[in-house]
């Protein structure tokens, strides 16, 4: 079985190698990164055993055959247990990127011109919120692929917990009100699941103390300052 996912493995890396380009797996620190989308993609060519000869993408595009292959790597290692925690960095930090391929009106960075530039308010800022939901549909495909392995009596999405988050709130000021956290998957039934929450007065530091205990830290407190708690969110685990 272990040979089969090998070999499946590998055919995998060759084909992603072919046809999405450029692509970074560092398998050192286990951060997954790859970033490119839009009519500047192109196509790699290909050298032996279809090794991309091509350099990484240098127009900061977020391409969406990049974003399906780094999902494909990424579910693929997940399942076969060559590591148990992924850190996925869909962009460029701070979001200095380009969505050209969401409309012609969108060549412009993300970070600078379009979050801080652009008129609107936190609920409605058109070019902003066009290339949040862009960036949710490929969220979206990583735990379609997660939820596509079967793993036990469950998926492997039901066994994993996937924290997604953002580095501000709203870009605009960089507000720290209304932080806005995903948590996908069951934790292998740690946690209840198909819930919303929304606390006026809440820390966000109560969320990583949940995410610890459900990974077994049995934390006690966590935090420093205006961020430290020793509570958790109460109802987001089974139990609390």
């Amino acid at each position: 079985m272990r040979n089969a996912k090998i070999a499946s493995g590998r055919r995998f890396e060759l084909a992603s190698a072919k046809s999405h380009g450029a692509l970074a797996l560092c398998a050192c620190t286990g951060i997954v990164t790859g970033n490119g989308s839009g009519p500047d993609q192109g196509i790699a060519g290909s050298g032996p055993e279809g090794a991309p000869t091509v350099g990484p993408d240098s127009n900061s595009a977020v391409r969406p055959a990049v974003n399906t292959a780094m999902v494909g790597l990424a579910a693929m290692a997940l399942a076969c247990d060559c590591t148990r925690v992924i850190a996925f960095n869909y962009s460029l930090p701070a979001a200095h990127i380009y969505y050209r391929g969401l409309g012609s009106n969108m060549n412009a960075d993300f970070h600078n011109t379009i979050c801080h530039g652009d008129d609107g308010t936190s609920s409605s800022q058109p070019r902003v919120n066009t290339g949040v939901m862009y960036t949710m549909q490929c969220f979206a495909e990583f735990l379609t692929a997660l939820q596509g392995v079967p793993e036990g009596a469950g998926t492997l999405l039901d066994n994993s917990l996937v924290y997604a988050t953002s580095c501000t709130s709203w870009g605009k000021v960089h507000t720290t009100n209304e932080w806005p956290v995903l948590l996908a998957g069951k934790a292998g039934g740690q946690l209840v699941g198909n819930q919303h929450f929304r606390k006026a007065s809440g820390n966000l530091s109560q969320v990583l103390m949940t995410v610890g205990n459900a990974m077994g830290a049995n934390l006690k407190e966590i935090g420093l300052d205006s961020g430290h708690v020793a509570s958790e969110l109460s109802g987001l685990r089974v139990g609390t």
